[in-house]
């Protein structure tokens, strides 16, 4: 289940899996990010390996990656599998997560 986005000259790949929290020893929900550079000139497609990262919970949706001031913003949400919810768990939360540059994108 991948989420794509393009942008400018920005192409984001979003895959949702789990990382084991050896703190709590049990498995988190994550999203997978991969960001990729392309280039149009010349006639033909260059794609370039940007960075990766890894985003606490779930992707909401395919409207919740963007570029913003050069940042990659994703909208995730932690235990909540229909989006934001009210709930006094601390383990179901809504979070907006700002990749830049220095955090490997």
């Amino acid at each position: 289940d991948a989420t794509i986005y393009a942008s400018g000259d920005t192409l984001v790949i979003a895959n949702k899996g789990y990382h084991y929290d050896s703190a709590s020893k049990g498995w988190k929900q994550n999203t997978f990010i991969t960001s990729f550079s392309y280039d149009t000139s010349n006639g033909g497609v260059g794609v370039i390996p940007k960075g990766s990262a890894e985003v606490p919970g779930y992707i909401m949706n395919q409207y919740s990656l963007d570029i913003w001031d050069g940042h990659l913003r994703m909208a995730s949400t932690i235990g909540s599998r229909w989006g934001c919810q009210a709930s006094d768990d601390e383990e179901t939360t809504c979070k907006w997560t700002m990749l830049e540059d220095s955090d490997n994108f």
